[in-house]
């Protein structure tokens, strides 16, 4: 199946099919060529996994596997979950062997065949646990913090904001500590009000863009714990222009209208 016009809200000329899951039609793209990649011929394509486990690689006939993204899509769940992304270590842009791959920005490809596939299966979002050292990765994408309503969860992300002495930082960190006293006051330690969560995230939204915005060390004001994240549709369709950039460049026949 070729998509050669609008739907979803997008032009495609990609190839699609289709298979079962949950006995709803989950579409999947066939094999694209990276025409943007200092290497030639690096291709990126879905493997159903079985069940709603599916995997989006890159591969290339000459370095083999360059990297994978590990993904659920289960309907009528309307969210895509996201479980693993990264590079093959040799291949990242640091350890490029004679620098084939440097600058090719793998795993943005495959955070792009992602959000392919939350489109074009009518998803809401994908959603992620991000590992702390990939969270200025995810941000860069468009994801924000979407924390769960658990107390220890929440209390950790409250207690690495409220932490830093950073003076770039400090309103974030006192708004910080002003929710933990309200978080620690409660009766129960298992989870939180929605209310308090949504607030969270929003503190630790602030965070991120500060962090980002006054060009400070990510190393030294890190989350401790893994981060969870979200990149919701809407997100994409308000940024189009930003996404349908990254498409061209990468030589992906995709774009958001």
């Amino acid at each position: 199946m070729v998509s050669v016009n609008k739907l979803n809200g997008v032009f495609s000329k990609l190839n699609f099919h289709t298979v079962k899951v949950n006995n709803c039609d989950v579409k999947i793209f066939d094999k694209i060529h990276l025409k943007n990649s200092l290497s030639d011929d690096i291709f990126m394509f879905v493997n159903h996994e079985g069940d709603e486990h599916f995997n989006i690689f890159l591969e290339s006939e000459k370095l083999c596997n360059l990297g994978r993204e590990q993904i659920s899509i289960a309907p009528p769940y309307d969210r895509i979950w996201g479980t693993y992304i990264g590079v093959t270590q040799k291949f990242r842009s640091n350890k490029s062997p004679n620098g084939i791959t440097e600058g090719s920005k793998l795993g943005e490809a495959m955070r792009l065949g992602s959000i392919i596939e939350m489109i074009e299966n009518n998803m809401k979002s994908i959603d992620i646990n991000s590992m702390p050292q990939a969270v200025f990765f995810h941000t860069k994408y468009g994801f924000v913090p979407k924390t769960s309503a658990s107390y220890d969860c929440v209390m950790s992300i409250l207690n690495d904001i409220a932490s830093n002495s950073n003076k770039k930082l400090r309103e974030c960190s006192q708004k910080a500590r002003d929710f933990i006293k309200i978080v620690e006051s409660r009766k129960n330690k298992i989870c939180v009000p929605e209310k308090i969560a949504k607030e969270t995230d929003k503190t630790a939204k602030e965070y991120i863009d500060t962090i980002i915005r006054e060009n400070l060390s990510v190393k030294d004001n890190n989350f401790t714990e893994d981060l969870g994240m979200r990149l919701s549709a809407d997100t994409i369709k308000k940024n189009k222009k930003f996404y349908n950039n990254l498409f061209e460049k990468h030589g992906i026949d995709y774009k958001i209208v």
